[in-house]
């Protein structure tokens, strides 16, 4: 927790408002998930106004063309906009199989005059994989967030969870929350991120699978007895 204030500050002077956008992601995803909700907001008030005097003019107008369009950085911002606008144009040039794993970049400098790959994730997926590729990337993130779900709520239920996975869980909800809206600005298909916490979510569904096991044993309900079926004896 000590190292917090400075990481965020440094945070503050890349001038990245992806990241920005980023923090205020996890920011609003760890408030959903604490059980001291007013506390946290008067931290991140506290925080915002004790940092806004020692933001040089450049930071501030930086900052300001996320929510402004009248800022001298704005322009940047509708780039990228235009930008998403030709990465999408080079991906229906091969919208079945795209382009192929990694080429994002040469794909764009070839047909659309940029020498960059898609800084969006999404469209980088469709540029490289075609649309069955973007739809099979959109199906795991499906999987893990649901993956997570589930595993949230078996922990809840359980009288004694492990302590690990009551942090880890939370953790990766907040982080897949995080990336899934960061992605949208950033690039990394061939990153390990999105594959690190696939693994990490089947690893806690397979360990928590003994519980939920126990738990659909204590939970169930028993079958009614059903006596076999005896004749009467006749009357003589």
């Amino acid at each position: 927790i000590s190292t917090m204030p400075p990481l965020l500050w440094a945070l503050v002077l890349t001038a990245s408002r992806s990241g920005m956008i980023g923090m205020g992601a996890i920011t609003a995803l760890v408030w959903v998930k604490s059980r001291h909700k007013l506390p946290l907001v008067a931290v991140v008030v506290a925080a915002v106004w004790l940092s806004l005097p020692y933001l040089n003019d450049n930071l501030s107008d930086r900052y300001l063309s996320i929510v402004s369009s009248h800022t001298k950085n704005s322009q940047t911002a509708a780039d990228r906009f235009d930008g998403w606008q030709i990465n999408f144009r080079v991906a229906m040039r091969r919208p079945l199989f795209g382009y192929g794993l990694g080429m994002s970049r040469e794909a764009n400098w070839h047909f659309g005059a940029l020498d960059l790959p898609a800084h969006n994730l999404y469209l980088e997926a469709l540029q490289e994989l075609g649309i069955p590729g973007l739809i099979l990337f959109l199906t795991v993130i499906t999987s893990i967030v649901t993956g997570l779900r589930r595993a949230a709520r078996t922990l809840s239920r359980a009288t004694s969870p492990p302590p690990l996975l009551c942090r880890l869980v939370p953790a990766l909800q907040v982080l897949i929350g995080m990336n899934i809206l960061f992605s949208f600005a950033s690039y990394g298909l061939s990153m390990y991120d999105w594959y690190l916490m696939a693994g990490l979510t089947e690893v806690i569904d397979r360990l928590l699978a003994p519980a939920v096991a126990a738990a659909d044993v204590t939970h169930a309900t028993p079958l009614p007895v059903v006596t076999a079926w005896r004749p009467l004896p006749s009357r003589s």
